[in-house]
């Protein structure tokens, strides 16, 4: 669907290539992505896709990389590539002066197909740099990126962009421009321009240098596969590492709202929460002196799934009264809200950041509005600070309330723990998440009720397991992981770990087909290195019936 606007507009060229276009009134300057549709799940050979991005970015026939870098250097263009499992992208940042001679440059760039051998084996020791780099990470995990990869559907296919030494040593001219010629055509092209140009002079330059000499090929359009966010009803990770001697804790709440809404609230959360005056720093660290760092950030994901998330960096010894603040915070907000002298303070905070110093700033990243078209939501809408100045008390409050209380959610607390933290239960009690019905004891091989403990009988957990769908009857059970880490850094399970394979194995009241998938969905989405496979006894067999039967008969799952 075609959006039209003097400051944001997305077109569609006859020849199927498409123009993301925002305009903003920053400074005299461009900023433009390329991409296409591909990435490295289109590799035939894993690697390809991220070992062509480095070289169409490498070098021209008529000008070599040293001059290539030199050009990019003397006209103060930022330039740089992104390969993904889903998308190519070739990036530019450029001063308005030298704008026209950056889309010629790029367009030749990535119409080169003259890639000698030299540069291609010069380039292949480079990646298997990369490669070696990516096994040597030492630096500790973004927390709020782990979240969300628990709550993604996995896709294995491209997983490994960077590919490995052995299947870079395969990839040779041939195989860069059999990939090139089959991903590299205008239904698959996405462009995403932000610049204080208007958008007819965007749209004739892309025209000009990038979509008047793409090849079109109907039949090689890919359809770009949008993301999936399926939420667990909670998850809680404890990891402890006595080599970490802080202690990070991230609490995320985890909400359907579209992201039009949830930025409408984002201004009152941000006043509520952040900064010395907010909630988090003044009870947790100027009151108490408990956390070194305490911060609220909300991540809007692109199928409208929210993470409202709070990170805090605090020592062994204050881990438990930490979370204990945290917890009345997030209670009290939950329950009693805000008042309306402090709706009234946010409001007049937000009058004088917006309408009194002018600023009326316009800018919006293109990266995310190329990913926002591609995924398929909302790219463009109107500030909404002015809509907050509209907000009721009672609007406010019954967002707050929706959100924290009784909520999804996900803690992760990572380093130095102590022996005596909070279980997994008392934590998402505390955080006032809706809390899990069941848990799986290793040792008895019995589920057990949170409430009383008692013994849950079959038929009754077959009860518990009903639900809306699928991942519903799934979440009902507490999924959650603990474990510790040694010195040599090696995860070793716990006893009480009770994601394990008689947990995964006894949510067998579905057919054999159901508890597959189940498992595989579930498996995927936590993230583990466990492979689910469905074994069939057919030795006797003898006819087509006869597989049939036994598949009946004598299907079963093993997690090895």
């Amino acid at each position: 669907m075609e959006e039209i606007s003097r400051y944001h507009r997305i077109y569609k060229f006859e020849n199927g290539a498409t123009l993301v276009y925002f305009k903003h009134n920053l400074t005299n300057t461009t900023e433009f992505h390329v991409g296409f549709i591909g990435g490295s799940s289109q590799d035939k050979i894993p690697g390809t896709a991220h070992f062509l991005k480095h070289m169409i970015l490498n070098e021209l026939p008529e000008i070599k990389a040293e001059k290539l870098f030199k050009i990019f250097k003397d006209n103060n263009v930022i330039s740089n590539a992104y390969t993904s499992q889903k998308l190519i992208t070739f990036y530019a940042n450029a001063p308005n002066t030298v704008l026209e001679q950056t889309f010629d440059l790029y367009g030749k760039l990535i119409r080169n197909n003259k890639f000698t051998k030299k540069s291609i084996d010069n380039e292949r020791m480079a990646i298997n740099e990369d490669i070696l780099m990516s096994k040597d990470e030492t630096s500790p995990p973004d927390w709020l990126e782990v979240a969300i990869k628990r709550i993604k559907k996995s896709d294995k296919k491209g997983e490994n962009i960077l590919g490995t030494k052995k299947t870079i040593s395969h990839i040779d001219k041939n195989v860069l421009l059999e990939y090139k010629e089959r991903v590299f055509c205008s239904e698959n092209m996405v462009i995403s321009v932000v610049s204080n140009y208007e958008f007819e002079h965007i749209k004739d330059l892309c025209e000009k240098y990038f979509v008047k000499d793409a090849i079109s090929k109907k039949e090689n359009a890919i359809k770009y596969k949008t993301t999936e966010y399926k939420p667990l009803k909670n998850y809680v990770s404890l990891i402890t590492d006595p080599n970490q001697k802080t202690v990070e804790i991230n609490v995320s709440f985890m909400q359907k709202r579209i992201e039009r809404e949830s930025t409408l609230f984002l201004h009152i959360e941000a006043y509520l929460f952040n900064d010395f005056a907010g909630l988090l720093i003044n009870e947790l660290r100027v009151k108490r002196g408990l956390v070194y760092s305490a911060n609220y950030k909300p991540i809007v994901l692109t199928n409208n799934l929210t993470l409202n998330n709070f990170n805090i960096l605090t020592s062994k010894n204050k881990v438990n009264e930490a979370l204990k603040v945290l917890s009345n915070i997030i209670k009290r907000v939950a329950q009693k809200g805000i008042t309306q002298e402090q709706l009234d303070t946010c409001k007049k905070m937000i009058k004088i950041s917006e309408e009194d110093r002018k600023t009326g700033l316009k800018y919006k990243d293109p990266y995310n509005n190329l990913i926002k078209y591609l995924e398929g939501v909302e790219v463009f809408y109107n500030n909404q600070l002015h809509k907050v100045k509209d907000l009721t008390l009672e609007e406010v409050n019954k967002y707050l309330k929706e959100t924290y209380s009784d909520a999804n959610g996900i803690i992760d607390i990572f380093g130095d723990l102590p022996q005596d933290y909070y279980d997994h239960y008392d934590l998402q009690k505390m955080m006032n998440f809706k809390n899990p019905e069941v848990y799986y004891d290793v040792a008895t091989k019995e589920y057990y009720t949170y409430k009383n403990d008692e013994v849950i009988k079959k038929k009754d957990l077959k009860h518990i397991l009903s639900g809306d769908n699928d991942y519903e009857k799934i979440g009902h059970i507490a999924l959650l992981d603990e474990y510790s880490v040694n010195s040599e850094k090696e995860k070793s399970p716990q006893k009480n770990n009770i994601l394990t394979e008689n947990n995964l194995q006894a949510l067998a009241n579905f057919s054999v087909e159901q508890k597959l998938a189940l498992l595989s969905q579930v498996i995927k989405i936590i993230g583990l290195n466990v492979e689910v496979q469905l074994e069939i006894e057919t030795e006797n067999a003898k006819n087509k019936e006869e597989n049939k039967k036994q598949t009946e008969e004598s299907s079963t799952i093993n997690l090895e």
